[in-house]
């Protein structure tokens, strides 16, 4: 845990997609085998200090999560206003841009707002402040 408060956690807003979700995948690794561990143990006072670990491996999951959702709705939006940006955060993972992309140019702004919505957890409401 303190490897992803030192040096992970301060580093999330410059991590690029992939790096995002590598960790968030470590880190639910992490609390699935503290859940197995907690049903394991009979006494509850063991239970009781796992219990406490992995509330603060939820925090930090959550915190990967939120992250990702901002960098994602950012990048997004900067894709959208500008058909000539090239996003590094999404190396790698070319199709959302692309399906980004395909969406705004058939039209449906309703397909485009869900789309958006689905890839970032942001309200409607802001989306279609953002994405006109």
């Amino acid at each position: 845990m303190i490897r992803f408060k030192s040096e992970i956690q301060k580093n999330l807003p410059e991590m690029k997609k992939k790096e995002l979700f590598f960790h968030l995948l470590e880190v639910e690794d992490i609390i699935q085998a503290i859940n197995t561990e907690i049903h394991n143990k009979f006494k509850a006072n063991p239970a009781l200090l796992l219990k406490k670990e992995l509330s603060k491996w939820n925090a930090i999951h959550q915190g990967i999560v939120s992250t990702m959702d901002n960098l994602d709705y950012e990048e997004l939006l900067i894709s959208y206003n500008d058909p000539n940006y090239k996003s590094d955060y999404f190396e790698g993972i070319n199709l959302i841009i692309e399906t980004l992309n395909k969406h705004k140019n058939e039209g449906d702004i309703n397909k485009l707002h869900l789309y958006i919505k689905e890839i970032t957890n942001k309200s409607m409401t802001q989306i279609k402040r953002d994405f006109l």
